[in-house]
């Protein structure tokens, strides 16, 4: 038999070793040894669970040959102010292959689904294939029934990407990053209110699409989508001021002007159209959908009459309603060569009808501007501000109701307690606060009336501690 020695080696660190790394606060070793103190060798359990970075992220999609073979999703908001269409949210969808980019607005979150759906019908059947991957954010907009339900149908993989970590979908994000420092740009240089971030996006993703991209050789994500040159020569100033053609059927009179100002506000139809909104009455002048025409807000133009800009003079090819309702509009002869660009200032207001009344009237039976708000007026009804007004008004009976369902409130809920006055305390008296409620079109829904206590006339500290206010609803 015969035995081997081995010659024995100890792996235990000294305490002296560990001490001096704790107290010098968990350095490395190097410095520990430049210092002439003892160092470790074993791994410290303090430092693994602290000082732990993230890695840098490596490309980790596939190299695909083909547009569509891979297509990355995003969903950006809430966006506050809403959008003139009232849109909260922006759904990007971005192709792997081109970079080519789709930004759609949406309202709720919950319609990023159907959103997906319209766009991937579009993307399949311009070229005549299938997707074959779609990567996208662990959101529950994304990952549901819903769309696990599509990818089994559909035949797709969906990816998500892990949670806090948006490199995973970079395509999507960074596309977000670049459609919206654009659009801040045009929203800034357009000198336009906030509410038109929307139009701002689409034109900002518009011409995102038409810009080469080193990436893809200095071809534009437009050329190697659709096969085709854009033509720069239709650009636009976004923000500019804009002429739009009325057709003299919609005129009003003979003498009519046979244009408006306009402000725009990007392109429709693959640059077929320009999108236009009307100055003064907020209405949109290029949209060919009459339906998606706003006309809720509108917008004023403060400047002086001699602007010198990117203006663009437009003829319709869609007759609508009436000389209110905006044509849509095509592109004509324009001035070529650079220009000083100045902006009009907008601010918003409300909505109006600049055509207040008929051409076909007596002038003689037309109130003056100078009296018609005073007539407005009169005919407003307004809340008393005592009960000796609504006493008096003509409207008593609807107020006398008002306050009989308070009395029954206030009696139900059981406010207050009858008792007999102490001679110490000091008697509050009451009043009637009245109040007209009305919805969003400015229509009465209710008459409502408080009795509120005049807590003003006690002192505190002495007439009471805390304050509260019983009310009966």
């Amino acid at each position: 038999m015969k035995v081997e020695f081995i010659q024995p080696k100890s792996l235990v660190t000294t305490v002296v070793d560990d001490l001096w790394h704790k107290r010098l606060g968990h350095p490395g070793r190097v410095p520990v040894r430049a210092m002439g103190l003892p160092s470790h060798n074993l791994p410290c359990h303090t430092c693994d669970l602290t000082k732990i970075h993230q890695l840098p992220f490596k490309d980790q999609f596939e190299h695909i040959s083909h547009p569509i073979d891979c297509v990355h999703i995003d969903l950006v908001g809430p966006i506050s102010p809403a959008s003139i269409s009232s849109s909260c949210y922006f759904l990007t969808i971005v192709d792997q292959f081109t970079s080519f980019k789709f930004t759609r607005m949406l309202k709720h979150k919950s319609e990023a689904f159907d959103c997906f759906i319209n766009l991937k019908n579009l993307m399949e059947n311009q070229h005549d294939r299938r997707i074959k991957n779609l990567v996208s954010e662990r959101g529950g907009e994304f990952l549901n029934e819903r769309f696990k339900r599509l990818a089994l149908d559909s035949g797709f993989i969906h990816t998500f990407s892990t949670s806090y970590t948006p490199q995973h979908n970079g395509f999507a994000v960074r596309a977000n990053q670049i459609i919206l420092d654009k659009a801040k740009c045009l929203l800034n240089g357009g000198g336009l209110p906030k509410q038109f971030w929307a139009e701002a996006l689409n034109t900002a993703t518009f011409l995102c699409n038409l810009i080469p991209t080193p990436s893809r050789h200095n071809k534009s994500p437009y050329a190697l989508w659709t096969g085709k040159s854009p033509h720069i020569k239709k650009f636009r100033v976004f923000g500019c001021q804009a002429v739009v053609f009325i057709h003299r059927n919609f005129r009003g009179w003979k003498l009519g002007e046979s244009g408006f100002k306009g402000i725009f506000l990007g392109y429709e139809n693959d640059m077929s159209l320009y999108c236009v909104m009307r100055i003064g009455d907020g209405k949109e002048g290029s949209k060919i959908s009459v339906d998606e025409v706003q006309t809720s807000v509108g917008i004023e133009e403060e400047a002086e009459e001699s602007h010198q800009g990117d203006s663009v003079h437009i003829h319709p090819d869609q007759e609508v309603g009436g000389v209110d309702e905006v044509p849509s509009i095509l592109p004509v002869d324009t001035t070529e060569g650079p220009q000083p660009v100045v902006r009009p200032k907008l601010c918003f207001i409300g909505p109006r009808n600049p055509k207040l009344i008929s051409s076909n009237i007596d002038k003689s039976n037309i109130l003056p501007y100078s009296r018609r708000a005073g007539a407005l007026l009169t005919s407003v009804e307004v809340a008393p501000w005592t009960f000796k007004m609504e006493i008096n008004s003509a409207s008593k009976e609807v107020w006398l109701e008002a306050i009989a369902e308070e009395l029954d409130s206030m009696d139900t809920l059981k406010v207050w307690d009858i008792i007999e006055l102490d001679p110490s305390f000091k008697l509050v008296g009451a009043t009637w606060v009245f109040k007209i409620k009305k919805d969003h079109l400015g229509n009465v829904t209710e008459h409502k009336a408080r009795l509120c206590a005049q807590g003003f006339l006690q002192t505190a500290g002495v007439d009471f501690e805390k304050t509260y206010s019983p009310t009966g609803r």
